[in-house]
């Protein structure tokens, strides 16, 4: 059972990214990208309908977050991975994904390319299920990936592993 997640959490969240620029990519499924800009006036926010080419996303300045609704949906499943690799790669290191929960991804499917989810969003009449990628929490870093447990210059020669 996926958690219903309440506007002012969905909030909170893109509040927390503190993002300087914002890239609305999509339909934007009511007022999810109106409300994105009410919550961050400060912020440049950028609005497209169509996503980002390769080229594009490879020569443009690089977003702090980039909210995407209404575009996968219309896409067959490879090229909606590939797009969701694209940006979460190259377009910005933090990524909400709103996906209608009757679109046909499957979650599993989309945990694979990293996202998280954060539960579903009642936009009027509509239920958006959102997902999120953040660079900085992706993997946390094993406690026995540090120097105590790797070089150990007195111990070579004395020990053969």
């Amino acid at each position: 059972m996926i958690p219903e997640i309440a506007p002012q959490r969905l909030c909170k969240v893109i509040a927390g990214f503190a993002p300087a620029s914002v890239l609305c990519l999509g339909s934007g499924e009511g007022d999810l990208f109106d409300a994105c800009r009410s919550m961050l006036p400060e912020c440049r926010v950028e609005t497209r309908t169509q996503p980002p080419s390769l080229q594009e996303l490879e020569t443009e300045t690089a977003h702090d977050l980039i909210l995407v609704s209404g575009v996968l949906e219309g896409l067959p499943r490879a090229e909606g991975e590939q797009l969701i690799a694209r940006l979460r790669d190259l377009g910005a290191p933090r990524l909400i994904l709103a996906l209608s929960p009757d679109a046909g991804w499957r979650i599993p499917d989309l945990l694979a390319l990293g996202l998280v989810v954060l539960g579903d969003l009642k936009m009027g009449d509509r239920r958006l299920r959102l997902f999120a990628f953040d660079i900085a929490a992706y993997k946390t870093t094993p406690d026995w990936l540090n120097s105590r447990y790797w070089a150990h210059p007195e111990l070579w020669g004395k020990y053969w592993w």
